[in-house]
């Protein structure tokens, strides 16, 4: 799909899935067609988008103002792997959300029964995954932690772009100045409790997952949890052979499966 195809088939699908006023809708689309020319226009992208509440399944996420937080919600992004979990696991699911971003995941699976641990380690991304959980009536339903993981207890800087708080890595600077320190600390060391039914482990932390791998090998042996994980092109070797060494297999897309 081109890029100006794909940028019309979102701005129409976040302008069905949005329930605000005919205002807020009408500053969206000037916002978004603005910052998405202003790159070729002016060198660098302007963002001065209204913050949204935007329906995706049967949740309501609420954008931050200024942010391409409606990416994360897009009824279009990761559409098959959402699709997966939704028809193939029917609740008595646990999900451990590693870089829960807004809450995607976190959100629209703990509404259809799941246990959810969701990890954001960006501050105001975290505030933000409250707000959409607490908006769903999801506050006690989904255990959040304000926290990075890695392979090792740590703290490190993590840096993101003005506009894209979602595309935070510890790995890279991005095109954004802004950092923060954060706590990282290693999965196997904290989930003291037994966890029941079958687990899905979701990864997405731009290009640290192999460290965040590393330091859950204890929490995969015991769980065999079905993995969605995010891998660079340019990492994908040394990725796949560390996921075959674990006993895995691509199914299909980011989900990867137990051989036996």
């Amino acid at each position: 799909m081109g890029k100006v195809i794909r940028g019309v088939v979102v701005l129409r699908d976040i302008l069905k899935q949005s329930v605000d006023s005919k205002k807020i809708k009408r500053k969206f689309i000037f916002s978004f067609i603005s910052h998405y020319l202003s790159k070729n226009i002016f060198g660098k992208k302007i963002s001065n988008f209204p913050p949204m509440k935007i329906k995706l399944y049967d949740c309501i996420f609420k954008t931050r103002p200024n942010t391409i937080d409606f990416w994360a919600v897009w009824i279009g992004f990761e559409r098959d792997i959402t699709k997966y979990l939704l028809k193939k696991h029917k609740g008595g699911m646990t999900l451990v959300d590693i870089g829960a971003n807004i809450g995607r995941y976190s959100i629209i699976l703990a509404k259809k029964g799941w246990d959810v641990y969701s990890f954001e380690p960006v501050k105001d991304t975290f505030n933000q995954l409250k707000i959409n959980a607490e908006n769903n009536s999801l506050g006690n339903n989904i255990k959040m932690y304000n926290l990075g993981l890695g392979s090792k207890r740590e703290k490190r800087n993590i840096y993101y772009g003005k506009y894209k708080h979602g595309e935070a890595s510890i790995l890279e600077p991005s095109d954004g100045k802004r950092r923060e320190e954060i706590q990282i600390e290693a999965l196997d060391n904290l989930f003291k409790e037994k966890i029941k039914g079958k687990v899905i482990l979701k990864i997405d932390v731009e290009g640290f997952e192999l460290e965040v791998l590393k330091g859950a090998r204890k929490f995969i042996e015991i769980y065999s949890p079905e993995l969605i994980i995010e891998i660079w092109e340019k990492n994908k070797k040394i990725y796949e052979k560390y996921l075959h060494s674990l006993g895995y297999k691509n199914k299909f897309g980011e989900l990867w499966v137990k051989k036996y």
